[in-house]
């Protein structure tokens, strides 16, 4: 599978975010966790989560994919006051059955522009991790992302 134009992000949040904030229709992320950023908003999550809070603003259907919450699986401790943050925003969130651990890292954009990868939406993931994704603009690809996490719902 090529596309045309592929790049390759060490420092993800920022360019990510830019991606949020150009957003036309919609936005599908999922993430094994979220940690909204708690008071200062000055930090890569307070980026994406200020993005996020204004797609939905502009009337944008956003849709986050996550795992309930388990002790088994510390990372997502805080998926359901997550949740809750994102639904005050006005986005729509799927949690899957914990039994499905969710692990995967996407977002697909306006079915247009797809990111993969290892970073969680936390402060960690975002800033002192070392992680990296994967940016493409593919129409393909992106939808296909967004297609599957509505796929995994059927299952669940």
């Amino acid at each position: 599978m090529t596309t045309e134009n592929t790049t390759l992000h060490f420092e993800w949040a920022a360019p990510m975010a830019t991606d949020i904030d150009r957003a036309m229709t919609s936005i599908c992320i999922s993430s094994l966790s979220l940690h909204p950023p708690r008071a200062s908003r000055a930090s890569n999550i307070g980026r994406l989560w200020d993005s996020l809070e204004a797609a939905t603003g502009r009337g944008l259907s956003l849709a986050f994919f996550m795992p309930q919450s388990s002790k088994a699986h510390p990372a997502t401790a805080f998926n359901e006051s997550a949740a809750a943050r994102l639904h005050a925003i006005g986005a729509t969130v799927h949690t899957l059955p914990s039994a499905y651990l969710l692990h995967a890292k996407t977002v697909s954009i306006d079915d247009a522009i797809a990111w993969v990868g290892s970073g969680n939406w936390t402060a960690a993931g975002s800033t002192h991790n070392r992680e990296a994704y994967l940016r493409a603009e593919s129409s393909r690809i992106a939808a296909r992302l967004r297609n599957h996490w509505y796929e995994e719902l059927k299952k669940g």
